[in-house]
Formats: structure tokens, sequence, C-alpha cells
């Protein structure tokens, strides 16, 4: 937290601010403690204004968990994408949940981990977390959204969850050549993508030709 006294590194406050919410959110769990660090934090350390109104928002979300029950669900799937569903939707401010976000991320996450996914919902499961971790490219710098949607195409092709995710794994890939109109989108890029759209709808005969 030294870090964040030292005014040279300003620049770098938001990525130590992100760094201290996924461990409160996701690795302690522990929301009335981190709601009390970050408010410790906005008193003693002189954040840049839009961090500071980050850090403001992330408190009352932390205090709103710390309300709710603590004990697992019968359906920890649902509540996962319940709160990644709620996360994404922005505010009147235009600022998303990054705590429900998180947290549903989390859950998820957890569920496949320990084998707790019913195969009915694993698909569901990946594409829930390829589209989580859309929403959060500055909490992570490693491509978990491509990941997790990928390996929904490839699971289960010709699946519904399957066709929703190649839908943001393209258009994700097409942000990176905005202005383009996608002429100057690389030929492996395109094969990559043609692949990926005829697993995702079933498409047989993949010739490897874009």
């Amino acid at each position: 937290l030294a870090v964040l006294q030292d005014p040279d590194y300003t620049f770098n406050y938001d990525e130590v601010l992100r760094s201290l919410l996924i461990i409160t959110t996701r690795n302690q769990q522990t929301p009335a403690e981190g709601a009390e660090m970050f408010q410790g934090i906005l008193a003693t350390a002189k954040l840049p204004e839009e961090d500071a109104q980050l850090v403001s928002l992330w408190i009352k979300e932390l205090r709103a968990w710390s309300k709710e029950s603590q004990k697992p669900g019968p359906n920890e799937l649902e509540r996962g994408e319940k709160l990644i569903i709620s996360g994404a939707s922005t505010g009147v401010d235009f600022y998303q949940n990054d705590v429900a976000l998180l947290r549903g991320t989390a859950i998820v996450q957890q569920q496949l981990d320990a084998g707790s996914v019913a195969p009915e919902k694993r698909p569901h499961a990946l594409y829930l977390l390829g589209f989580a971790y859309l929403q959060m490219p500055l909490f992570f710098a490693e491509s978990w959204a491509e990941m997790y949607l990928e390996q929904c195409i490839t699971e289960f092709p010709g699946s519904k969850d399957a066709k929703q995710s190649f839908i943001l794994y393209r258009n994700h890939i097409l942000d990176d050549y905005t202005g383009t109109a996608g002429t100057e989108v690389p030929d492996d890029v395109k094969l990559r993508l043609e692949e990926l759209r005829k697993k995702a709808y079933g498409i047989k005969g993949f010739s490897g030709q874009a």
C-alpha cells in the first residue's frame, strides 16, 4: 500500500487499486474488510479524481455485498450468472459494477474447477466467463476472455452458447482493427475466425481456406 502514498507512482495507482480489489473479491472474499481498507486509502492517499471515484463505487459495492448472506446457495452457477449480468450493466454514471463482475467470475470458476457444473450447463458456464472477462480488460492482462470463448466453441460446436461465444469473440478480435472496415485484418486472423465460425455453427468440412 506504500506505493499509493508515493506521488512518483501516480500513473500506477489504478493498477495497484485493481489488484487490491481482485484480492478482496476473489481471493479473500472479505467485503467488509475490503470496504474498510479502501475507505482508509481514500482518506489517506491523494488519488487522481477518476481513481477516487472508482474507489468510492467499490466501497459502496463492497458494503452492499457485506450485508448479503455469505453461505453458498443451492444454485451457485445461477447466482454467478446474475452477478455477472448485473455487474456488466452500467448505471446512470456509466460505471459497471466491478465487484459484482469479479464475484460472479469467481463463483462460476469455482463451480467449474470443482466439477459442480452439470454437463448440459458447462457450455453456458464457459460462455459466461468469456463474456465477463471481456468486460474487465483492465483487471486481467491475460487473454482469458478469448480462452473461454474458444473453449466453448471447440467443446460444444453447434450449440447456442458456441454461437453466442463466436459473435463475442469475432467482435472482440475485430475491435483491434477498428477503422479498417475489415480490409486490413491479417490473413491468419481471418482464417482463425472462419475456422471458429464453422465450428460454432456446426458446419462440416472446414477446408483451411478462409
